[in-house]
């Protein structure tokens, strides 16, 4: 079995400054490396929610350590071979 040769780069939504939808850019960031009992999610859908709102109204900034990027709420894909902890919640695809 050969290893899934992964990206150096991932696609973003960046907020540039506060204020409305507008300020909401796409941009490219480093893709991150999983660090010890963590996994890389590929996203294929992120929900809005109310604090990725008010963060990008500049009324709530992310907790220190934090990721700045909005999308708190996600569905993708990982690795099934990744060693990762029994608390990540699995399921099986409904929909292509």
């Amino acid at each position: 079995m050969t290893a899934t040769r992964l990206p150096e780069q991932m696609r973003v939504i960046e907020i540039a400054a506060a204020g409305g939808p507008e300020m909401l850019q796409p941009a490219m960031r480093p893709l991150p490396e999983p660090a010890a009992g963590e996994i890389l999610v590929r996203v294929a859908a992120a929900g809005v929610n109310r604090p990725d709102v008010l963060q990008r109204r500049g009324h709530y900034a992310p907790p220190p350590g934090a990721s700045d990027i909005p999308g708190l709420e996600i569905a993708g894909r990982w690795s099934p071979s990744a060693k990762a902890s029994s608390t990540i919640a699995s399921a099986t695809a409904s929909a292509p």
